[in-house]
């Protein structure tokens, strides 16, 4: 009975170690695209590019390779399941999924917010209760944050993320 007790110990003990929270794997790095054009792509890399200048450290790079930080893939699809959703991510513990619908791609400032907005759902962020936030359920365009819901995702999402402040 010892030896079972033992061996039960151990394997928790070994299975445990092997945890990683997808913080500590951050600043994230975006590896894989599934139907997205080279415009998107670019589209995507000036977006990300802006949330870095912006945050003012690298929170995410785009074409990394997956051992280079936090994996995001990114999909461009045609709906969703919920018709209303514009984009969606799912965040597990060692990568995150994101889909974005494809009549996004041609609303540049539209697609900035759900971009950043699933970004913040892959770096544990939930939905903000207030109006023209990055994690408002409801998409707004990126032209309406103002300065300080800028400064409260980025505050959210450094916070969540284990990054640094600048």
């Amino acid at each position: 009975m010892r030896s079972v007790l033992f061996l039960v110990v151990s394997l928790l003990v070994i299975g445990c170690a092997d945890v990683r929270l997808p913080y500590e794997d951050w600043p994230a790095s975006v590896h894989e695209f599934i139907s997205l054009s080279d415009a998107d792509l670019t589209a995507l890399t000036n977006m990300a590019d802006t949330l870095n200048a912006d945050l003012g450290k690298p929170v995410i790079r785009i074409g990394g390779s997956v051992l280079q930080g936090y994996p995001i893939t990114i999909e461009k699809v045609n709906s969703l399941p919920n018709p209303s959703h514009v984009g969606f991510a799912k965040r597990y513990t060692d990568h995150c999924e994101i889909q974005l619908r494809a009549d996004m791609f041609s609303r540049d400032n539209l697609l900035q917010s759900v971009f950043w907005h699933e970004l913040g759902h892959c770096g544990g962020l939930k939905h903000s209760g207030e109006a023209h936030q990055v994690m408002s359920p409801d998409a707004s365009p990126f032209s309406s944050f103002s300065a300080n819901a800028l400064s409260t995702f980025f505050a959210a999402l450094t916070a969540s993320t284990g990054l640094l402040a600048p």
